[in-house]
């Protein structure tokens, strides 16, 4: 019954959390979403806990923003943590698409070409290197590598608070167990990292 539109009519305060370069490390992300709960736990009033919800990259920042903080013994002071569509296991993303972007970056026109040469950027990024399965880097694979260890390490899930992950299906047309075709799980206008704490 909850959505975005209504939260702060319900006592809700909603905080948006943006990245000046959100294309940058997953853990150097992650210590600014560490600053902003430790903003928010420092302001808060009363014992209300804090919802993270994140979506596909930010789900990856979340989750390590929020198992650096227990693994440093900071409060997160967090009662749920909800991932939509983050790439838990790495981001699939064939190597022949990449080629293909790589390569019509230089082919079409102006307008058209610009479209591409960004696509051709953000896999170029840290973070996009550390989730890409493969790459057509080859120096990809020491960012992805440090980053799978760390993901298949003890402790790279938080584990003082509800976890739900939230996946729009496995890409291959089958439908998940409890699921049908079309079926809405949750409605938000915007896709964005955030959390919200009551008054």
């Amino acid at each position: 019954r909850q959505n975005p539109d209504n939260l702060q009519e319900d006592g809700y305060d909603v905080v948006y959390l943006d990245f000046t370069d959100g294309a940058d490390l997953i853990q150097r992300n992650a210590m600014t979403l560490v600053e902003l709960l430790t903003y928010i736990n420092n302001n808060r009033e009363g014992t209300a806990e804090t919802v993270v919800m994140a979506a596909s990259m930010g789900g990856q920042v979340a989750r390590y923003a929020l198992a650096w903080m227990e693994e440093q013994n900071l409060c997160h002071n967090t009662k749920l943590y909800v991932s939509i569509d983050s790439p838990h296991r790495g981001a699939n993303v064939s190597l022949g698409a990449q080629h293909l972007i790589y390569r019509l970056g230089n082919v079409f026109d102006r307008t058209v070409a610009s479209s591409f040469q960004r696509g051709r950027s953000y896999a170029e990024r840290a973070a996009s290197k550390q989730m890409l399965i493969y790459s057509r880097d080859p120096a990809a694979a020491y960012l992805r590598n440090a980053w799978q260890g760390w993901q298949n390490s003890p402790g790279s899930f938080p584990a003082l608070m509800r976890k739900v992950a939230v996946a729009n299906g496995d890409g291959r047309g089958f439908s998940l167990a409890n699921t049908s075709p079309g079926m809405e799980l949750i409605r938000t206008a915007r896709i964005m990292n955030w959390a919200w704490g009551q008054n």
